[in-house]
Order: C-alpha cells, then sequence, then structure tokens
C-alpha cells in the first residue's frame, strides 16, 4: 500500500515536471504564495537551463563549437549551468539567468568570490525566440574567446 505522503510526494513531482516542460513566469512568481517563491524560482531556472539546451542542440552552430551540455553538479556550484566545448580544446562556462536583476547579483557575488571572468552570464528572459538565446550564446561565446585570447597574448 502507498502511503499518503508518497502519493502526496508524486504528484509534487509530476507538478513540477509539468512546470518544467511549460515554463514558469516572473508573473507567477510574484503572484504566488511567499513560501512557494523560492521553489518556483529554481523551477524557472531549470526550465531556462532546459530550453537554453533544446535551443542549441537543434540548431545548426558554428564548426569551432564541439560539444554544449548542461553543467555537471560540481560545475554548477561554480556557476555553470551550462559547458561548451570548442576547437580551442578549452571548456566555456555560461550561468543563465532570468532577469537582469538575478545577473547583476550573480556578477556582485562572483566579484566577492574573486572568480569574475571565469564564468559567462547570460539573461534569458520569458519571451525569447529559440533563435534569439542561440543569437546570444553565441555571441557571449565569442567574446569570451576574446577575452581568452587576449589574455594568452599578454
Amino acid at each position: 500500500m502507498i502511503s499518503l505522503s508518497a502519493l502526496i510526494d508524486h504528484a509534487r513531482d509530476a507538478h513540477e515536471e509539468a512546470l518544467l516542460r511549460r515554463g514558469v513566469t516572473a508573473a507567477e512568481i510574484e503572484s504566488a504564495p511567499a513560501d512557494c517563491r523560492e521553489r518556483l524560482e529554481h523551477l524557472r531556472g531549470r526550465s531556462n537551463e532546459r530550453r537554453v539546451l533544446d535551443a542549441l542542440h537543434a540548431a545548426t552552430l558554428p564548426s569551432w563549437i564541439v560539444h554544449v551540455r548542461a553543467g555537471r553538479s560540481t560545475e554548477d556550484l561554480r556557476g555553470a549551468d551550462l559547458t561548451v566545448l570548442c576547437d580551442d580544446q578549452r571548456r566555456y562556462w555560461i550561468q543563465l539567468k532570468s532577469s537582469g536583476a538575478g545577473a547583476r547579483k550573480f556578477i556582485e557575488e562572483a566579484r566577492r568570490r574573486g572568480r569574475i571572468g571565469m564564468v559567462g552570464v547570460l539573461v534569458i528572459p520569458d519571451r525569447i525566440t529559440d533563435r534569439q538565446i542561440v543569437d546570444r550564446v553565441l555571441v557571449t561565446l565569442l567574446q569570451m574567446r576574446a577575452r581568452r585570447a587576449q589574455e594568452a597574448s599578454r
């Protein structure tokens, strides 16, 4: 016999999976009860990560991009939601944020910890097309590669 708590957990997991598939908007988070907002913000971030990966995997990417994947748990601890391997055999890490405010907070925290420049930060707003996502990722990667090349030439 299945316990009531197991049924509740299963229903919550199924509901969260549905939210991940369709995405969580900023308006939904703002209108949610205070005790639910943190979880919804987390789900919004996971949904954005999935959305970016899906857009990149569906796109025809430039030949200098060898592989794209979600950041591993150890990379995620450093702030990398997305890991990109390029033809220069370097990995580039990108933190995805849903808002400019979240991006600024991440950058401020990275500066405080002395990790600024290790991870690119990319804002993915609610209303953005897959093509715009891919374009933003490519611009961020090009900027990061240029910065690394400049640092290497010093």
